[in-house]
């Protein structure tokens, strides 16, 4: 499965260099973050051969760097998420705001497209939260809030973190 993740990345990649968009800023950015992940997933295959030692290679440093790489890509996409997010907000502010100041034939489409503005806008939420929760544990392992804060982040916290992306993955799925 994880040599699948990271086929899968990569192909994205390559897919969304070929593929028009509106939303150039966009678009570049999905090509970043699927590099970083497919970058990651990399490193994790790499990590995980030196467990099983398949290689010889110190696998506790792959697995570091590993989620240092991760890391990165998660704080790119909280980012790139919280922009997407306020872009619907605003979408969903201008339909209102059309809706409130005239009646027409075009309303009811209006209201719909309102509605699926706010679906979108729970959803990149939810992948926010998600993010954020991943975030916990992977920065624990990355051992980056020791080496450039000085703290330790409790297994704990890790663990809730992990539950929290866990459970907002269930939630999503299901919707």
């Amino acid at each position: 499965m994880r040599i699948g993740k990271f086929l899968i990345e990569y192909e994205e990649a390559v897919q969304l260099i070929n593929k028009d968009s509106k939303d150039e800023f966009g678009r570049l950015v999905s090509i970043i973050l699927h590099a970083i992940f497919s970058f990651y997933w990399a490193i994790d295959n790499i990590s995980l051969a030196a467990a099983y030692g398949v290689i010889n290679i110190p696998e506790y440093e792959f697995t570091q760097t590993g989620m240092t790489v991760k890391f990165i890509g998660m704080a790119i996409a909280a980012f790139f998420n919280l922009r997407t997010w306020l872009r619907l907000h605003y979408q969903e502010l201008q339909i209102r705001k059309e809706l409130k100041l005239k009646k027409t034939e075009h309303s009811l489409a209006k209201e719909k497209e309102l509605i699926d503005i706010v679906k979108k806008q729970w959803k990149m939420f939810l992948l926010c939260v998600k993010i954020y929760g991943d975030m916990l544990p992977t920065i624990g392992k990355s051992e980056l809030a020791s080496k450039l804060l000085g703290i330790k982040i409790p297994r704990i916290i890790q663990a809730l973190g992990g539950l929290l992306n866990a459970s907002v993955s269930c939630l999503i799925a299901t919707n």
